[in-house]
């Protein structure tokens, strides 16, 4: 009912619990229910850091075989030597070691089996795989469950990203985060752009996206949509 009175398409099929809704905004994946029940400030927030954990997901394997394997001189030399240490008794290269753990860690959770503490443990005691690579896809599987709508485009655009690092360093990370960026920016739903064009950084475009706005301004529907559903029906006229 939310999605209708922002003048949207909603979408109902019998036997089905989900009403699906057009069209579609990115941002729409970082949304919650909650945020409408919570104060502005919190739910805005909350919101930002879904952002950021979403880009950090997609990234952080990327960045460190990036500088693991080809950027060194991006550490300080005492962080260097410590991670020198670490890997001095793993046999796999950090590239291959980042695919395997993260191969194992989507296993583990599209079998729906939490995955003990102790595997960590016992694979770096048995040097199979260094400590920081462990921190890394714990952290890496952690932001996920931030934007979890997004499971699916996160695992492809992640080992995108990271097959591109292991090639390129962060000339390939550049090149995965662009591609991405753009595959975002040219989606569509029924004509309009998945990411809706801001041409003026104004309150009434941004004021329900990555932030939530007060009750008492948001009466008004988004600019850029209600613009674009009207362009629409014209032209459809």
């Amino acid at each position: 009912v939310a999605k209708m009175l922002e003048g949207r398409i909603a979408v109902l099929v019998d036997g089905s619990p989900v009403a699906l809704t057009a069209p579609y905004l990115f941002v729409e994946n970082f949304q919650s229910n909650e945020d409408y029940y919570m104060p502005p400030v919190y739910a805005s927030f909350s919101r930002i850091i879904r952002i950021i954990c979403f880009i950090l997901t997609i990234s952080v394997p990327a960045i460190y075989i990036s500088i693991v394997a080809y950027h060194h001189e991006i550490l300080p030399a005492a962080f260097m030597i410590s991670l020198a240490k670490s890997r001095a008794r793993v046999p796999l290269p950090a590239a291959l070691e980042c695919f395997i753990m993260l191969i194992m860690f989507d296993i583990l959770r599209e079998t729906g089996i939490r995955m003990p503490n102790h595997i960590g443990q016992a694979a770096v005691e048995a040097h199979l795989v260094a400590a920081p690579m462990v921190i890394v896809v714990a952290f890496t599987g952690i932001t996920n469950l931030m934007s979890s709508r997004l499971t699916a485009a996160t695992l492809v655009s992640r080992y995108f990203c990271l097959i591109l690092a292991s090639m390129m360093g962060l000339t390939g990370l550049m090149v995965g985060i662009s591609s991405v960026l753009i595959h975002v920016l040219s989606m569509e739903t029924l004509g309009i752009p998945s990411i809706l064009p801001v041409k003026r950084l104004e309150y009434q475009e941004v004021k329900d996206t990555f932030i939530r706005a007060p009750w008492p301004n948001m009466l008004k529907r988004i600019w850029p949509l209600s613009h674009n559903l009207t362009r629409q029906k014209k032209v459809t006229h």
